[in-house]
């Protein structure tokens, strides 16, 4: 039997779990909007593409046209993401999400997409896992425009993705 201030400690611990619940339902949904290579974040939607991270099949966008972004975002029930581009052939590079079980060994797979962006187009980027690669497609996610091309597939332990 458990008695004084253990007692107290376990109801404590167990009204957490509860606490949790409520402040995940209150917690509100968040849109981050991202301007890369030049674009702005705020740019005129008509004069920019806009890429969103599909967060049921999450991927990393990691560069574009050759250069590292400054941050990694990783989109979640919580807080999505959505990229800001300039029109026009880019290359993406992209990697996969690497999962929470550090016990077991997993390897980061590292895509590099080509396409071409129009000004106005609203794209979805996921990892598919039918294709085992991620792809870009329109935003409602029917018929991909590119599909990732593998580029290095690393120990997680050992090293992060080697870009070209």
């Amino acid at each position: 039997m458990i008695s004084g201030a253990p007692r107290r400690f376990a109801r404590r611990a167990a009204r957490l779990p509860a606490i949790a619940v409520l402040l995940g339902a209150c917690a509100s949904l968040t849109h981050d909007h991202i301007g890369v290579a030049g674009a702005a974040a705020d740019a005129d939607p008509a004069t920019v593409a806009h890429i969103r991270l599909g967060a049921e099949q999450p991927v990393i966008l990691r560069g574009v046209d050759g250069k590292l972004l400054g941050s990694v975002h990783i989109p979640n029930a919580v807080r999505a993401y959505t990229y800001v581009l300039p029109p026009g052939p880019r290359e993406l590079w992209v990697s996969t999400v690497p999962y929470a079980n550090a016990v077991m060994p997993q390897h980061l797979g590292c895509y590099a997409l080509r396409v071409t962006l129009a000004a106005g187009g609203d794209y979805l980027l996921r990892f598919d896992p039918q294709r085992v690669a991620p792809v870009l497609g329109p935003g409602d996610a029917s018929q991909p425009l590119a599909t990732g091309a593998l580029l290095d597939r690393p120990l997680i332990v050992e090293r992060a993705c080697r870009w070209p």
